[in-house]
């Protein structure tokens, strides 16, 4: 695993990970969810056969240790910040937003003798998980495949609202980006990182993604 249950505290804290459990139940559950998010983000960036060989080779490979710990590179002239995959303290991984954002969605019900039922709480009043479903959704698509898309804007705030950068007069301008931007240096997305670097990834695989992934609004839709 890239990422372990260490990374889910402070503002995207999922209890009990570290709590005494008889049955250990939630972190087996996390530690599965974990493997099982790696597969579905990195084997869509990637394709299923460089998925499988970076699971191999990811701490020896060159590029692929790049992937991992991020890299500060050159092209056209302009430089350009990707942050990498690894989690860290400043930087939180976009694997953890995206982690976050499943374990969210799906223990919203829990599985009963009689299907699926609201968790009940034993301390405090309910409140709707839909908020944070949206912000670690679209923290995550913000990382994964940048943010100029749709209807003109530069990109979206983590609760789904569209932005415009308005480019100043010396040509800084600076974003995060992949489906059709101009960028003039700066960071950028995990799909905007492996396109600039196909040449060195001859596995890469990643035509399912052009189409790009919708980000959710303030109703979680």
């Amino acid at each position: 695993m890239l990422i372990d249950d260490t990374s889910f505290t402070g503002l995207i804290l999922i209890p009990n990970v570290t709590e005494p459990d008889p049955n250990n139940r939630t972190t087996t559950d996390l530690a599965q969810l974990i493997d099982t998010c790696e597969y579905e983000v990195l084997s869509f960036a990637f394709g299923v056969v460089m998925f499988n060989d970076f699971i191999a080779n990811y701490q020896t490979d060159p590029e692929y240790i790049k992937i991992v710990e991020g890299e500060t590179y050159q092209k056209d002239d302009k430089t350009y910040i990707w942050k990498g995959l690894a989690d860290n303290p400043i930087e939180r991984s976009l694997l953890v937003d995206y982690v976050y954002y499943r374990w969210q969605t799906d223990n919203v019900t829990q599985q009963t003798e009689f299907g699926q039922v609201a968790m009940d709480n034993k301390i405090g009043n309910k409140a709707s998980s839909t908020p944070k479903i949206v912000k670690s959704w679209n923290t995550f698509l913000l990382k994964f495949q940048g943010g100029k898309l749709f209807n003109g804007a530069n990109g979206f705030t983590p609760e789904g609202n569209p932005y415009w950068v308005i480019e100043n007069r010396l040509g800084n301008g600076y974003g995060i980006s992949y489906f059709g931007g101009n960028l003039k240096g700066g960071e950028v997305s995990l799909l905007q990182y492996l396109s600039d670097k196909k040449e060195n990834l001859p596995l890469l695989d990643n035509e399912n993604t052009k189409f790009g992934l919708q980000r959710k609004n303030s109703f979680g839709i």
